[in-house]
């Protein structure tokens, strides 16, 4: 199993997974359709550290979205997706001070009391995406550019932890504007 002290980690533990995916899809005309799904999974892992099995650090059992797509042109398309799911797991943790006396530097911990203690918040985005493809002799080029979490909404995944201050920083997605060119020969 390891530890946290030393950073070593064995990969000596077992785990499972499981779920189920339900998704409807409706083409309204040629141009417009959307689709709504909804996920649920469940993940369990022990580390072999004693502790038994506990949510893996990435696990979200729901998660749900609604999409709508619109076709402008055989060149353009855009879609529209709100999705929202459960928090990541998250850790009970006491922040002690000054636990180097003898520096003349005040310097914190984090003990960590309860690793698998609950969820944090719900996590959700919109997100906007278009797409430009045509055909340039027997070559289909595809440009698209997405916009994740158009919104901007802080969605907390983890924490960090300043051991010079003491303090707890939320860590969490903001907006993400991804782009990309590709070609289908």
């Amino acid at each position: 199993a390891g530890d946290r002290v030393s950073g070593r980690l064995f990969k000596s533990g077992k785990g499972w997974a499981a779920g189920f995916d339900w998704v409807v899809r409706k083409d309204f005309s040629d141009r417009w359709s959307a689709s709504a799904r909804y996920s649920y999974n469940k993940t369990k892992i022990d580390d072999g550290d004693g502790n038994g099995y506990h949510p893996s650090k990435f696990n979200r059992p729901h998660l749900g979205n609604i999409t709508l797509n619109y076709e402008l042109n055989e060149n353009w398309s855009f879609g529209l997706q709100y999705q929202i799911a459960s928090g990541r797991p998250s850790e009970a943790y006491i922040i002690h001070e000054d636990v180097i006396p003898e520096s003349g530097l005040v310097r914190y911990s984090r003990e960590i009391t309860d690793a698998y203690f609950g969820r944090n918040a719900y996590f959700s985005t919109l997100n906007f995406r278009a797409d430009y493809q045509t055909q340039i002799g027997g070559v289909r080029v595809r440009a698209f550019l997405d916009i994740v979490n158009a919104l901007n909404r802080s969605n907390i995944d983890d924490v960090d932890f300043s051991e010079i201050d003491g303090l707890v920083d939320s860590e969490g997605m903001g907006i993400i504007p991804q782009f990309g060119l590709a070609f289908e020969f």
